[in-house]
């Protein structure tokens, strides 16, 4: 979110709130509002277990990871191709 707002060149706050990241990124892609339940869902994971002490148990790990696979699905499409990195291995 965070690149789409500097590709746009819209200053943001030093935040991890997705969902004030969301309000800004809607302002130039008014899709990312379809979304906002998937930003809706990861936003706690954005703070809580960024740093040790707190755990995800593993039903919140998949529910984390199968909705950042389907944002990153969306976002990848946002960005010229020659930005993204190469997914060959």
């Amino acid at each position: 979110m965070k690149a789409f707002l500097i590709c746009q060149k819209t200053p943001f706050a030093k935040t991890h709130d997705l969902l004030a990241l969301l309000e800004l990124c809607t302002k130039h892609h008014p899709e990312f509002e379809l979304r906002s339940e998937l930003f809706e869902v990861l936003n706690p994971y954005s703070v809580r277990f960024r740093y040790p002490g707190e755990e995800a148990t593993a039903e919140e790990a998949r529910l984390a990871i199968k909705t950042i696979k389907k944002i990153a699905v969306f976002m990848r499409d946002l960005f010229p191709r020659e930005l993204l990195p190469s997914t060959e291995t």
